[in-house]
């Protein structure tokens, strides 16, 4: 009697193209559901991969745990494949977890490496991103807000749609900060709504809490209350 086969195990193909692997891990990281099952699809070694390690990164980032974005991402950028496009690509997650652990000086190394790659593939999203490091790293609001409207101008020639709300994102935080909360609830405005319709669950509670700060009333996000909401915005 031959032996009964056995059911293949869901798994990401070995073959797929490694940038456009990293892309959908991206759009994963967004949504802790979607990581879980997409997580519980790969093999053993696929989880401890770089693309398994940036959505982990990303998805740390998305939840405030600046610190473990950090460790997380600093062990990819830092480790033998830091020259491949999925380690390259994560560089400005890097940069916004450094920035907001408290730490310039990485932020500001991993800020140049991204820039000198992203003028070598001189594509928008990657250039768009770019100038968001140049403006989270920004000494002056003016400088800062140079960098994120010279981004928006980039995001508006289209693709990564999530990248280009985090950049609002970005933007209206800053914006806040420097209490000018009107101007802050456009870009805001625009990211809550990207957020949502991505399923990016943590990014859109970031977004709310931070229109919230605006004076602004948003409504909670589906399926219970803002786990944001009690969080102290300064």
């Amino acid at each position: 009697m031959r032996p009964k086969a056995r059911t293949p195990r869901a798994r990401a193909p070995p073959d797929l193209d490694v940038t456009v692997r990293e892309r959908v891990l991206d759009e994963a990281a967004g949504n802790p559901l979607a990581l879980l099952e997409l997580l519980a699809g790969l093999t053993v070694g696929e989880r401890t991969g770089l693309a398994a390690l940036r959505a982990l990164g990303l998805l740390h980032l998305g939840l405030g745990r600046h610190e473990e974005a950090l460790r997380v991402l600093q062990e990819a950028a830092a480790g033998p494949a830091r020259h491949t496009a999925v380690v390259l690509c994560a560089l400005p997650d890097l940069v916004e977890a450094a920035v907001r652990a408290g730490d310039p000086g990485r932020a500001a190394a991993a800020r140049d490496r991204f820039a000198a790659w992203a003028a070598a593939v001189d594509q928008p999203w990657s250039s768009a991103a770019a100038l968001r490091c140049e403006a989270l790293l920004a000494p002056s609001d003016t400088s800062s807000e140079a960098a994120f409207e010279a981004a928006a101008r980039l995001h508006e020639r289209g693709g990564r749609p999530f990248e280009r709300a985090r950049t609002e994102l970005a933007h209206g935080e800053r914006l806040r900060r420097a209490r000018r909360r009107s101007d802050a609830r456009v870009p805001l405005r625009s990211a809550l709504a990207a957020f949502e319709r991505l399923g990016a669950a943590p990014w859109a509670d970031r977004a709310r809490t931070e229109l919230r700060a605006t004076g602004e009333t948003t409504a909670a996000r589906p399926g219970g209350a803002d786990h944001h909401e009690q969080q102290k915005v300064v």
